[in-house]
């Protein structure tokens, strides 16, 4: 079934499989996903997949646009974010690209909204790199 995710659902997840996998995690204290990633260190991807599969698309990009285009975040997650800003980027990358990959007119206008804001441009450049080797 899919689920509308909150804002705070979608933060919670990408700090989950952003934040490198620690101490904290290793004594038990980690997250379902993160003790995932614990035990099988390449399953980033189907994380993603599965958990996109999850959700209702329409509302979770606006949501990821909206991520991606604020300048600061809400404490901890912009912690996380500065704190581990390559491998947020990254995470964000991957669910928006997953999310618009087979919709050209969807990731045009998601790019055309993303290079809007100052704060989103360096993801707007990847995304369209990751498209156009998608595309040869």
């Amino acid at each position: 079934m899919m689920k509308p995710r909150s804002k705070e659902e979608v933060l919670e997840f990408i700090t989950d499989i952003s934040c490198p996998i620690g101490p904290i995690v290793f004594a038990g204290f980690g997250s379902a996903y993160q003790n995932r990633l614990k035990r099988d260190p390449l399953c980033f991807d189907e994380i993603i997949c599965e958990w996109l599969s999850e959700s209702e698309s329409d509302s979770l990009l606006k949501i990821l646009i909206e991520v991606a285009c604020c300048k600061n975040l809400n404490g901890r997650f912009e912690y996380i974010r500065v704190r581990f800003l390559e491998e947020w980027e990254h995470t964000l990358i991957n669910l928006l690209f997953e999310l618009t990959q087979k919709n050209e007119l969807i990731f045009s206008e998601m790019i055309r909204q993303l290079e809007s804001s100052e704060s989103a441009q360096k993801i707007a450049f990847e995304l369209q790199l990751w498209w156009d080797e998608q595309a040869s």
